[in-house]
C-alpha cells in the first residue's frame, strides 16, 4: 500500500476568521487563538487585544462569544484580538491556569513563564500584521485578569495602561 502524505492547512493569515496559532516556548507546546475582524485589511495598521481565560479554562471557552461577546466586539470595532491558553498537564489543554504570580495552580507551582509566552505570542502577531505598539491591550477574567495586570507590571513597554474601551481603537 502507498503510504497517504500527511498535509496541514495553513491558515491564510490575511482571511478574516479565528486562526489557531502554535509555538515552542520554554520547551513546551503552547497555543493561542487570533480572530481577525471581517473590515481587517493586511496592510492597514491594527490595535490588539490579548484576552485571558480564566483559571481552569481555556483559549476556546475565553473566545466562546455567547459567554463574552469579544468577538462581537472586535467585529465592531474592527481590531484583532488574541486568545492565548494558558498552561495545562493535560493533553488537551483543558484546566488551564496563568502564572500570575502568588496564583493559580501548575502554572505557578512548575513555574511557567507565561510572561516569556505572551512576548513570543506578541513577536508572531507582529510579524503577520501591522499592529500599532500603542494599542496593544490586555484583558481577563479571574486568572487571566491577573495575568493581564502582571502583564501591565512586568510588559509596561507593549501593553497599554488604563480602561479597556472601544474608543481607544
Amino acid at each position: 500500500q502507498a503510504q497517504r502524505e500527511s498535509t496541514t492547512v495553513r491558515p491564510t493569515w490575511a482571511t478574516p476568521g479565528t486562526h489557531r496559532v502554535e509555538l515552542q516556548h520554554d520547551g513546551l507546546t503552547r497555543h493561542a487563538l487570533v480572530h481577525l475582524p471581517p473590515g481587517f485589511r493586511l496592510q492597514q495598521t491594527t490595535s490588539v487585544v490579548l484576552a485571558f481565560h480564566g483559571g481552569g479554562g481555556d483559549a476556546a471557552y475565553m473566545a466562546d462569544d455567547d459567554r463574552y461577546g469579544l468577538i462581537s466586539l472586535a467585529n465592531r470595532e474592527n481590531f484583532v484580538i488574541v486568545f492565548p491558553s494558558g498552561y495545562s498537564r493535560w493533553p488537551r489543554g483543558k484546566l488551564a491556569t496563568w502564572n500570575a504570580g502568588d496564583c493559580c495552580g501548575d502554572a505557578r507551582d512548575r513555574p511557567v513563564d507565561d510572561v516569556g509566552f505572551v512576548r513570543a505570542v506578541l513577536a508572531q502577531v507582529e510579524q503577520r500584521w501591522s499592529v500599532d505598539p500603542r494599542r496593544v491591550f490586555a484583558t481577563g477574567m479571574s486568572n487571566g485578569a491577573m495575568m493581564a495586570y502582571r502583564l501591565a507590571c512586568e510588559l509596561p513597554e507593549r501593553i497599554r495602561q488604563g480602561k479597556f474601551r472601544a474608543d481607544l481603537y
